[in-house]
C-alpha cells in the first residue's frame, strides 16, 4: 500500500522537527543546570532572550502539527488509523526528540529541550491536557530543582488528565513517551540535563 503524504507540508515539517536545537544557539550562550542558574548576576538574569528558548516551542508545534496534517492522520480510532502513516509520524517525532539532546558546548551534558517537548505535546494532544502537563512539569521543576523532574511529571500529569478525559490513546501515548525520552536518556548516560542561558561576560 502506497504511503499517503502531502509533500508540501511533510518536508518542511520534517526539517523543523529534525533541526538540532543547539544550532539555534549563538556563541554567547552557555548551558547550566537548574541549580547553577541561581548563582548568576542580576544583569545576566535580565537578559532573557535566548533563541532556542523561544523558537523551540514554536517550531516544534508547527512541525508536529504540519506532520500530522500531511500524512494525514485525522482519526482517533485504531481501527481506521493508517498504520504506515502513523508509524512514520511516531518515528519522526522520536528521532526529532533524540536529535535535540546532544551538545558539544559542555562535556557530560545533554541539552534540555523543554520548549521543544511542550511544543510537540500541544500539537499532539488537546491543549487542556498539554496545559496540565506544562503546569505539573514547571511546578516540580521549581520544587525539585532538576530538569529531569519537569519531563517526568509533565508526562505523568498529561497521562492522568488524558486518561481521565478519555483522550485518544493513539495521541496520548506518543506524547507521553516523547516527554520521557530526555529523562531516560539522562539516566542511561549519566549526563545532566542543562538549559541554554545568556553567558556571563568575562572581565
Amino acid at each position: 500500500m502506497e504511503l499517503m503524504v502531502d509533500w508540501w507540508l511533510f518536508v518542511p515539517a520534517v526539517l523543523l522537527l529534525l533541526f538540532p536545537g543547539e544550532c539555534l544557539m549563538s556563541s554567547d550562550i552557555e548551558l547550566l543546570s537548574y541549580d547553577r542558574m541561581g548563582n548568576r548576576s542580576a544583569a545576566v538574569k535580565r537578559r532573557r532572550w535566548v533563541y532556542v528558548r523561544w523558537l523551540d516551542p514554536l517550531r516544534a508545534f508547527g512541525g508536529a502539527f504540519a506532520l500530522k496534517v500531511s500524512l494525514p492522520l485525522t482519526t482517533d480510532l485504531w481501527h481506521y488509523l493508517p498504520g504506515k502513516e502513523y508509524g512514520v509520524f511516531v518515528a519522526i517525532l522520536i528521532v526529532g526528540m533524540i536529535v535535540q539532546l546532544p551538545t558539544r558546548r559542555e562535556e557530560g551534558a545533554l541539552l534540555s529541550p523543554l520548549g521543544y517537548a511542550m511544543g510537540v505535546m500541544f500539537a499532539v494532544v488537546p491543549w487542556p491536557v498539554a496545559g496540565v502537563g506544562l503546569i505539573a512539569g514547571l511546578t516540580t521543576l521549581i520544587a525539585f530543582r532538576h530538569f529531569g523532574s519537569f519531563f517526568g511529571f509533565a508526562a505523568v500529569g498529561a497521562a492522568l488528565v488524558g486518561l481521565l478525559f478519555q483522550v485518544a490513546v493513539i495521541w496520548l501515548l506518543p506524547a507521553v513517551c516523547l516527554m520521557l525520552i530526555p529523562l531516560i536518556a539522562a539516566l542511561m548516560t549519566g549526563r545532566a540535563l542543562e538549559a541554554p542561558v545568556p553567558a556571563e561576560e568575562k572581565s
